[in-house]
């Protein structure tokens, strides 16, 4: 509904004032907000040649490109809005996801550090710099990043579940647990954190737990395909079970085999709608 209020707001004074580039920008970011990523940088690219100046127009512009996958656009216009303002931390933060998704973990890193460098509290950037490291195999000091990020905001639901991720790594699975069940206390529709609760629970034995926490991945997810061999693979060690298995129809994707690790969280980054910035969803 607000949304919709301020999309109205900026749409009006568009009729005004065609040429708004704050206007353009603002009506960009709730496009990308929506999913609907092509307006956004059709929106911010216009008001990027209207007034280049603007950092954050920079940044906004990259996130939407970032969601269409349209990685080295995204690459340059944080480069841009680095180059107007050096000190933009969620640009450095957004452009090392982009270097973590194209597997340049090192420089990933690099521009994580600069993040935190300039905004210490920045607990998105301690978080997106632990699954970097994780990447590289550093789990101890992935461990501490993603501990670092919990310290800022205990109610962090990605760190607890990323920290979970290495703990279950490091075969350390009563820990896993626990830290994937704080995640899903936090974000109960998490349907990843029940999908790796449910792997290290079935790594632990408890294969009842398991398959409830299976279960409930795909019921906020019909469509997981790793939860749904799982949880056929283990409902096959309980023999009475077998007709359940037999009518059990979710088939849509076939059976996949579980991944060899369980998948990380990254942080989705941020656009700004002035100097500060609002978390895009």
């Amino acid at each position: 509904g607000r949304l919709q209020e301020a999309e109205a707001i900026y749409q009006s004074i568009l009729k005004e004032q065609p040429q708004h580039p704050d206007a353009l920008n603002l009506l960009g970011v709730i496009a990308h907000q929506v999913g609907k990523n092509e307006i956004a940088v059709n929106l911010i690219e216009n008001a990027i040649k209207i007034n280049p100046t603007v950092s954050y127009f920079y940044n906004n512009c990259g996130e939407a490109y970032r969601a269409l996958h349209k990685d080295d656009l995204a690459i340059t216009r944080y480069e841009q809005a680095l180059a107007i303002k050096p000190d933009y931390a969620e640009a450095h933060n957004n452009l090392g996801n982009v270097l973590q998704n194209l597997g340049k973990l090192e420089d990933a890193v690099a521009s994580y550090q600069k993040a935190f460098g300039i905004k210490p509290d920045y607990a998105e950037a301690h978080n997106n710099l632990g699954s970097a490291l994780r990447g590289l195999g550093k789990l101890d000091e992935s461990l501490a990043s993603f501990r670092k990020a919990l310290d800022l905001n205990p109610d962090y639901a990605e760190a607890h579940y990323n920290l979970g991720n290495v703990f279950q790594e490091l075969g350390q699975l009563d820990e896993a647990v626990d830290s994937y069940k704080h995640s899903l206390k936090i974000k109960p529709d998490y349907a990843e954190a029940y999908y790796n609760l449910g792997n290290a629970l079935k790594d632990k034995g408890d294969l009842e737990a398991a398959l409830d926490s299976y279960k409930q991945a795909l019921k906020i997810k019909p469509d997981y395909a790793e939860a749904e061999a799982l949880y056929k693979e283990v409902l096959s060690k309980f023999p009475k079970n077998k007709k359940a298995i037999q009518g059990y129809q979710k088939l849509k994707l076939g059976i996949t085999s579980s991944t060899s690790e369980p998948p990380q969280e990254q942080v989705q980054g941020r656009t700004s709608a002035r100097e500060g910035c609002s978390r895009a969803t």
